[in-house]
């Protein structure tokens, strides 16, 4: 389970059971992918099955959103 909050991450985790993982990363940032991934890795020996389930609203129409906001949208 990966979070920007690591705590909330490894909490979700242990209510996943079954030997889950919690990793707090920014799934924007490349790099702490990376690491998410190496640390999954080490404790598995690989993956299998990657499920990607990530988002974020930002309340406005799209017309009115500032370029930084639509940047993190489409980021995400």
């Amino acid at each position: 389970v990966v979070d920007l909050d690591a705590a909330r991450a490894t909490e979700a985790a242990k209510k996943a059971g079954n030997g889950s993982i919690g990793v707090g990363a920014d799934i924007t940032d490349p790099a702490q992918m990376r690491a998410a991934f190496d640390k999954a890795v080490a404790v598995y020996g690989g993956l299998d099955i990657l499920v990607s389930n990530a988002g974020a609203a930002w309340e406005g129409r799209i017309g009115e959103l500032d370029d930084a906001t639509l940047r993190k949208s489409f980021e995400l």
